[in-house]
């Protein structure tokens, strides 16, 4: 099975893979206006189609053997780390709380997120705008490859 990354920004679209030899392929392309808005994907088939033609440029492979990968810019996440205390009861019910208390701005009934313990009593929060990760769920469905994994691209770097 063999990875593609996806990412978009600016109306650029870039994907890339590592093939069998170990060999970096990118491609790029500019996508219209009317398919792409900098990052956001207005026309999830029109867009599936852009990536369906560059597929072949950077992979020989048929589309049952590959996954898609999409890393989402940092305007379209919400990254934090908060505190909480074990003796508080439901973990879930703590974190929206501290979210809600925390950062007011940010619209958790717009998000998926998740939330995992990185160190005792910290935790890393990553949400995703859902109209975001809905439009990738659309393009993987559109191609007929398996969306694999989305990926904050601030969470790609080193620590």
């Amino acid at each position: 099975m063999q990875d593609l990354l996806v990412s978009l920004n600016k109306n650029v679209v870039r994907i890339s893979t590592v093939d069998k030899d170990t060999v970096l392929r990118t491609t790029l392309v500019d996508v219209p206006k009317e398919v792409v808005d900098d990052t956001k994907i207005i026309d999830s088939s029109a867009f599936s189609q852009v990536l369906n033609n560059l597929l072949p440029q950077i992979s020989s492979l048929t589309k049952s053997r590959v996954s898609l990968n999409f890393v989402v810019e940092p305007q379209d996440v919400y990254l934090r780390f908060i505190t909480l205390s074990k003796k508080d009861g439901d973990l879930g019910e703590q974190v929206v709380a501290e979210m809600k208390k925390k950062d007011k701005d940010i619209p958790l009934d717009d998000l998926y997120f998740s939330y995992i313990k990185i160190a005792p009593f910290v935790y890393q929060f990553v949400g995703i705008k859902k109209d975001i990760l809905e439009k990738y769920l659309e393009v993987s469905n559109h191609m007929g490859i398996g969306l694999k994994s989305v990926v904050p691209w601030t969470l790609t770097l080193p620590k």
